[in-house]
Protein backbone atom coordinates (compact mmCIF):
# COMPACT_ATOMS: atom_id res chain seq x y z
CA UNK A 1 0.00 0.00 0.00
CA UNK A 2 2.42 2.09 0.90
CA UNK A 3 4.78 1.76 -2.54
CA UNK A 4 1.09 2.54 -4.51
CA UNK A 5 0.78 5.84 -2.38
CA UNK A 6 4.32 6.87 -3.06
CA UNK A 7 3.59 6.31 -6.60
CA UNK A 8 0.40 8.22 -6.88
CA UNK A 9 1.65 11.04 -4.42
CA UNK A 10 5.54 11.26 -4.82
CA UNK A 11 6.67 9.95 -7.65
CA UNK A 12 6.67 12.75 -10.72
CA UNK A 13 8.26 9.83 -13.03
CA UNK A 14 4.91 7.66 -12.84
CA UNK A 15 1.49 8.28 -14.82
CA UNK A 16 -0.46 8.11 -11.77
CA UNK A 17 1.22 10.41 -10.22
CA UNK A 18 0.33 13.42 -13.10
CA UNK A 19 -3.73 11.92 -12.76
CA UNK A 20 -3.83 12.02 -9.48
CA UNK A 21 -2.57 15.63 -9.43
CA UNK A 22 -5.06 16.79 -12.08
CA UNK A 23 -7.77 15.60 -10.21
CA UNK A 24 -6.58 17.40 -7.07
CA UNK A 25 -6.36 20.26 -9.13
CA UNK A 26 -9.84 20.40 -10.63
CA UNK A 27 -11.11 19.23 -6.47
CA UNK A 28 -9.00 22.57 -5.80
CA UNK A 29 -10.17 25.17 -8.17
CA UNK A 30 -13.95 23.64 -7.52
CA UNK A 31 -13.58 24.47 -3.94
CA UNK A 32 -12.41 27.68 -5.00
CA UNK A 33 -15.38 28.67 -7.12
CA UNK A 34 -17.51 27.37 -4.60
CA UNK A 35 -16.44 29.72 -1.65
CA UNK A 36 -16.55 32.63 -4.22
CA UNK A 37 -20.05 31.61 -4.89
CA UNK A 38 -21.14 31.28 -1.66
CA UNK A 39 -20.40 34.85 -0.44
CA UNK A 40 -23.17 36.20 -2.65
CA UNK A 41 -25.73 36.46 -0.29
CA UNK A 42 -28.35 35.21 -2.83
CA UNK A 43 -26.69 31.91 -4.09
CA UNK A 44 -25.21 31.28 -0.50
CA UNK A 45 -28.44 31.47 1.11
CA UNK A 46 -30.47 29.26 -1.42
CA UNK A 47 -27.82 26.35 -1.80
CA UNK A 48 -26.62 26.78 1.91
CA UNK A 49 -27.23 22.86 2.24
CA UNK A 50 -25.56 22.45 -0.88
CA UNK A 51 -22.43 24.38 0.13
CA UNK A 52 -22.15 22.85 3.51
CA UNK A 53 -22.28 19.48 2.20
CA UNK A 54 -19.75 20.19 -0.59
CA UNK A 55 -17.45 21.77 1.81
CA UNK A 56 -17.19 18.92 4.03
CA UNK A 57 -16.84 16.36 1.18
CA UNK A 58 -13.83 18.64 -0.05
CA UNK A 59 -12.64 18.85 3.47
CA UNK A 60 -12.54 15.00 3.44
CA UNK A 61 -10.47 14.20 0.50
CA UNK A 62 -7.87 17.57 1.50
CA UNK A 63 -7.38 15.41 4.95
CA UNK A 64 -6.87 11.97 3.13
CA UNK A 65 -4.27 13.90 1.03
CA UNK A 66 -2.94 15.53 4.51
CA UNK A 67 -2.85 12.10 6.31
CA UNK A 68 -1.58 9.88 3.03
CA UNK A 69 1.46 12.76 3.01
CA UNK A 70 2.41 12.29 6.57
CA UNK A 71 2.25 8.24 5.98
CA UNK A 72 4.57 8.17 2.75
CA UNK A 73 7.12 11.26 4.12
CA UNK A 74 10.39 9.98 4.55
CA UNK A 75 10.86 12.81 7.53
CA UNK A 76 7.37 13.67 8.72
CA UNK A 77 8.76 16.47 10.61
CA UNK A 78 10.28 17.64 8.17
CA UNK A 79 6.83 17.85 6.06
CA UNK A 80 4.86 18.92 8.87
CA UNK A 81 7.02 21.86 8.64
CA UNK A 82 7.78 22.51 5.37
CA UNK A 83 5.49 24.69 3.58
CA UNK A 84 3.13 22.51 1.66
CA UNK A 85 2.78 20.67 4.84
CA UNK A 86 1.72 23.95 6.63
CA UNK A 87 -0.36 24.74 3.70
CA UNK A 88 -1.83 21.59 3.65
CA UNK A 89 -3.12 21.54 7.15
CA UNK A 90 -4.28 25.19 7.27
CA UNK A 91 -6.85 23.63 3.85
CA UNK A 92 -8.60 21.96 6.20
CA UNK A 93 -8.28 23.32 9.46
CA UNK A 94 -10.47 26.22 9.81
CA UNK A 95 -13.47 24.00 8.88
CA UNK A 96 -12.52 21.55 11.49
CA UNK A 97 -12.36 24.29 13.72
CA UNK A 98 -15.93 24.79 13.39
CA UNK A 99 -16.84 21.05 14.18
CA UNK A 100 -14.78 20.92 17.76
CA UNK A 101 -14.68 24.19 18.84
CA UNK A 102 -18.19 26.01 19.42
CA UNK A 103 -16.67 29.25 19.30
CA UNK A 104 -15.48 28.86 15.56
CA UNK A 105 -18.51 27.31 14.97
CA UNK A 106 -20.22 30.54 15.80
CA UNK A 107 -17.94 33.00 14.12
CA UNK A 108 -17.81 30.49 11.13
CA UNK A 109 -20.11 32.80 9.07
CA UNK A 110 -17.13 35.56 8.73
CA UNK A 111 -15.11 33.37 6.38
CA UNK A 112 -11.79 34.85 7.82
CA UNK A 113 -9.97 31.25 7.89
CA UNK A 114 -11.62 30.29 4.80
CA UNK A 115 -9.68 32.14 2.38
CA UNK A 116 -6.48 30.34 3.66
CA UNK A 117 -7.68 27.45 1.44
CA UNK A 118 -7.08 29.43 -1.65
CA UNK A 119 -3.32 29.61 -0.54
CA UNK A 120 -3.32 26.11 -1.99
CA UNK A 121 -3.94 27.14 -5.24
CA UNK A 122 0.03 27.32 -4.72
CA UNK A 123 -0.01 23.44 -4.97
CA UNK A 124 -0.53 23.83 -8.73
CA UNK A 125 3.24 25.40 -9.85
CA UNK A 126 4.43 21.96 -8.20
CA UNK A 127 2.45 20.27 -10.83
CA UNK A 128 3.22 22.74 -13.80
CA UNK A 129 7.13 22.38 -12.89
CA UNK A 130 6.85 18.55 -13.43
CA UNK A 131 5.79 19.32 -17.35
CA UNK A 132 9.81 19.74 -17.65
CA UNK A 133 10.16 16.32 -16.55
CA UNK A 134 7.21 14.10 -18.67
CA UNK A 135 8.68 16.53 -21.84
CA UNK A 136 12.20 14.79 -20.80
CA UNK A 137 11.06 11.85 -21.04
CA UNK A 138 9.24 11.44 -24.48
CA UNK A 139 11.45 13.13 -26.12
CA UNK A 140 14.82 15.91 -27.15
CA UNK A 141 15.80 18.80 -26.40
CA UNK A 142 13.86 21.39 -28.46
CA UNK A 143 10.91 19.73 -26.67
CA UNK A 144 12.13 20.31 -23.41
CA UNK A 145 12.73 24.15 -23.53
CA UNK A 146 9.39 24.24 -25.64
CA UNK A 147 7.83 22.75 -22.97
CA UNK A 148 9.73 25.00 -20.29
CA UNK A 149 8.39 28.34 -22.10
CA UNK A 150 5.09 27.50 -22.25
CA UNK A 151 4.90 26.37 -19.03
CA UNK A 152 6.21 29.25 -17.61
CA UNK A 153 3.67 30.89 -19.43
CA UNK A 154 0.65 28.97 -17.68
CA UNK A 155 2.17 29.34 -14.54
CA UNK A 156 2.17 32.82 -14.87
CA UNK A 157 -1.45 32.31 -15.36
CA UNK A 158 -2.32 30.88 -12.77
CA UNK A 159 -0.42 33.44 -10.16
CA UNK A 160 -2.02 35.69 -11.46
CA UNK A 161 -5.88 33.98 -11.22
CA UNK A 162 -4.61 33.19 -7.58
CA UNK A 163 -3.64 36.74 -7.06
CA UNK A 164 -6.80 38.40 -8.33
CA UNK A 165 -8.92 35.61 -5.98
CA UNK A 166 -6.48 36.43 -2.97
CA UNK A 167 -6.85 40.16 -3.08
CA UNK A 168 -10.71 40.13 -4.24
CA UNK A 169 -11.27 38.07 -0.86
CA UNK A 170 -9.18 40.03 1.05
CA UNK A 171 -10.52 42.99 0.06
CA UNK A 172 -14.39 42.12 0.55
CA UNK A 173 -12.84 41.04 4.29
CA UNK A 174 -11.44 44.24 4.66
CA UNK A 175 -14.53 46.42 3.36
CA UNK A 176 -17.70 44.18 3.56
CA UNK A 177 -19.18 45.16 6.79
CA UNK A 178 -18.87 48.97 5.75
CA UNK A 179 -21.78 50.95 5.73
CA UNK A 180 -23.07 50.92 1.78
CA UNK A 181 -19.81 49.30 0.36
CA UNK A 182 -19.17 47.99 -3.34
CA UNK A 183 -17.40 45.15 -2.22
CA UNK A 184 -20.91 43.29 -1.40
CA UNK A 185 -18.93 39.66 -2.17
CA UNK A 186 -15.92 38.27 -3.73
CA UNK A 187 -16.92 38.46 -6.98
CA UNK A 188 -17.14 42.03 -6.59
CA UNK A 189 -13.96 42.27 -4.96
CA UNK A 190 -12.39 40.14 -7.49
CA UNK A 191 -13.47 43.00 -10.07
CA UNK A 192 -11.64 45.79 -8.27
CA UNK A 193 -8.54 43.12 -8.28
CA UNK A 194 -8.48 42.89 -11.65
CA UNK A 195 -8.97 46.85 -12.23
CA UNK A 196 -6.63 47.41 -9.70
CA UNK A 197 -3.63 45.09 -11.01
CA UNK A 198 -4.11 45.85 -14.59
CA UNK A 199 -3.66 49.55 -13.45
CA UNK A 200 -6.55 50.77 -15.33
CA UNK A 201 -8.17 52.60 -12.20
CA UNK A 202 -11.70 53.19 -13.10
CA UNK A 203 -12.71 54.46 -9.53
CA UNK A 204 -15.80 52.98 -9.67
CA UNK A 205 -15.14 50.83 -6.10
CA UNK A 206 -12.44 52.70 -4.01
CA UNK A 207 -11.54 50.68 0.11
CA UNK A 208 -12.84 53.71 3.17
CA UNK A 209 -11.08 51.81 6.16
CA UNK A 210 -7.49 51.78 6.52
CA UNK A 211 -7.26 47.83 6.18
CA UNK A 212 -8.70 47.92 2.63
CA UNK A 213 -6.34 50.54 1.78
CA UNK A 214 -3.46 48.42 2.99
CA UNK A 215 -4.40 45.68 0.55
CA UNK A 216 -5.11 48.12 -1.93
CA UNK A 217 -1.69 49.30 -1.42
CA UNK A 218 -0.61 45.82 -2.03
CA UNK A 219 -2.26 44.74 -4.79
CA UNK A 220 -1.46 47.65 -6.76
CA UNK A 221 2.58 46.69 -6.07
CA UNK A 222 1.54 42.96 -6.85
CA UNK A 223 -0.02 44.33 -10.48
CA UNK A 224 3.63 46.00 -11.40
CA UNK A 225 5.68 42.82 -10.46
CA UNK A 226 3.32 40.58 -12.78
CA UNK A 227 3.73 42.78 -15.90
CA UNK A 228 7.23 42.59 -15.26
CA UNK A 229 6.83 38.76 -15.34
CA UNK A 230 4.27 39.12 -18.47
CA UNK A 231 6.83 40.90 -19.84
CA UNK A 232 9.64 38.30 -19.22
CA UNK A 233 7.51 35.25 -19.58
CA UNK A 234 5.83 36.85 -23.30
CA UNK A 235 9.49 37.44 -24.31
CA UNK A 236 10.79 34.19 -23.91
CA UNK A 237 7.46 32.72 -25.73
CA UNK A 238 7.72 35.04 -28.72
CA UNK A 239 11.39 34.25 -29.25
CA UNK A 240 10.60 30.57 -29.55
CA UNK A 241 7.32 30.64 -31.46
CA UNK A 242 9.19 33.39 -34.01
CA UNK A 243 12.95 31.65 -33.94
CA UNK A 244 12.28 28.43 -32.53
CA UNK A 245 15.25 26.96 -31.20
CA UNK A 246 17.89 28.97 -33.29
CA UNK A 247 18.91 31.22 -30.45
CA UNK A 248 19.51 28.69 -28.03
CA UNK A 249 21.62 26.28 -30.71
CA UNK A 250 23.98 29.42 -30.91
CA UNK A 251 24.06 29.98 -27.10
CA UNK A 252 25.07 26.41 -26.99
Amino acid sequence: MRKFLYRAFANPTDPLYHKVNDVLSIIILISVGFIIAESVTSIGEQYKRFFAISEWVVVGIFTAEYLIYIYIAKSKKKYLFSLFGIVDLLAILPTLLTLFVPVFAALSGLRVLRVLRIIRLLRLFRILKLIRYSHNLRGGQKNVLDGVRFANLEIYFFALFSLVVIAGTLIFLAEGRVAGTDFTNIPAGMWWAIVTLTTVGYGDMVPQTVLGRIVAGFTMVAGLSMFALLISVMGKVLQNVLFGGAVDSKKE
